[in-house]
């Protein structure tokens, strides 16, 4: 019976904080940004010069076949969602970030975690709180990047092009040709375990300072200094964060170092995270 009791406990406690970590302003401004960056993206790479191209200017008029060839490809919707990550990439860390990693630290500065802890345990606590910070870190990237590609699935063609302008390069490439629809499955869910890691790496990084913005700025600072490291000096691109979000676009990413890396930091994150939560109750 008591059993149950804890694992009641243990289940409300994991909605209430989904609940907190998804329905909040600074998820809704997360999503708005995504999109914005998404629209800014396609607008540059190919709604300017394909989507909404003059096709009645003098060097296009008569020549039906450029003219099909400009609305074929900017009139498809898998050719505007491979373009359409070109600058989530630069606030990806902040954004996965932003609606819940400072949790911790805002109840631990606000004392509202021993109150948590005195209704279920330290270990609850603990581990609820990292499972629900990861979770709404992949959906903060998920959710704008899934309602981005349902709306320009309802707007644009759902054909595969046979010599389409812009290729997928990067790993299970293939898959863009043959199965489209799985392959951005595939990306989705690779930026959504992205999500969790950088997340996951904003909360452990909370239990180490006093100073909100750090929480933030920390693993920024990490994700781009150690791109221009990997990629820059020591010539290891496949170990870079840069290149696993633009997985798409990379020739350098790749799936086994990508995926073990993400499982690593995120194992990494939850151990020093639960050591350094359980630490509280010994210090206080």
């Amino acid at each position: 019976m008591q059993n149950n009791d804890c694992l009641g406990s243990e289940v409300k406690m994991f909605l209430t904080d989904l609940k907190r970590g998804l329905i909040n302003g600074r998820m809704l401004l997360v999503v708005l940004i995504a999109i914005f960056l998404f629209l800014l993206s396609d607008y540059s790479a190919i709604f300017d010069t394909m989507t909404f191209a003059d096709l009645k200017a003098p060097d296009l008029e008569g020549n039906t076949e450029a003219m099909e060839f400009i609305q074929s490809n900017g009139y498809n919707k898998y050719q505007i969602w491979l373009k359409s990550f070109s600058f989530i990439g630069i606030l990806f860390p902040l954004l996965v970030m932003l609606p819940y990693s400072a949790s911790y630290w805002e109840e631990r500065q606000t004392k509202y975690q021993y109150y948590i802890v005195a209704r279920t345990s330290l270990h609850q606590y603990v581990r609820t709180k990292f499972i629900v910070n990861g979770l709404v870190g992949g959906l903060a990237i998920f959710i704008p990047e899934f309602l981005y590609y349902i709306v320009i699935t309802i707007l644009f063609r759902n054909e595969v092009l046979a010599a389409p302008v812009y290729q997928a390069t990067g790993p299970f490439s293939e898959l863009y040709f043959s199965l489209p629809e799985l392959y951005i499955g595939i990306v989705l869910l690779t930026h959504f375990l992205i999500g969790c890691t950088f997340a996951a790496m904003g909360m452990c990084i909370s239990t180490f300072t006093k100073k909100k913005i750090v929480i933030y700025v920390l693993p920024f600072l990490l994700y781009m200094g150690t791109g221009i490291l990997l990629e820059g000096f020591l010539g290891w691109f496949a170990f870079s964060p840069l290149q696993w979000i633009n997985m798409m676009n990379s020739f350098h990413a790749d799936p086994f170092i990508m995926y073990s890396s993400i499982i690593l930091l995120i194992a990494a994150s939850m151990i020093i995270f639960e050591y350094r939560g359980k630490m509280v109750k010994i210090n206080g």
